[in-house]
């Protein structure tokens, strides 16, 4: 059986279109080592409650991957 993840995603053509200023992916950031990621602002988005259309909410306030605060 074969395992599935999801590696990232890009936003869709019509986010895009109404959206002209947002440029972001995500991505799955448990794929890479604890290490090379210190420094980078994590983010929750809220995905299951978003319509797909407008600005997307937050489950949680956003982190900083550091030492004292590792991922």
């Amino acid at each position: 059986m074969e395992a599935l993840a999801t590696t990232h995603f890009d936003l869709n053509d019509d986010f895009k279109a109404s959206n002209p200023t947002v440029d972001q992916i995500g991505v799955n950031m448990k794929l890479f080592e604890s290490s090379d990621l210190k420094g980078v602002e994590v983010r929750y988005p809220d995905g299951m409650n978003w319509s797909g259309k407008g600005p997307f909410s937050y489950r949680r306030s956003a982190m900083v991957i550091e030492e004292t605060n590792p991922w």
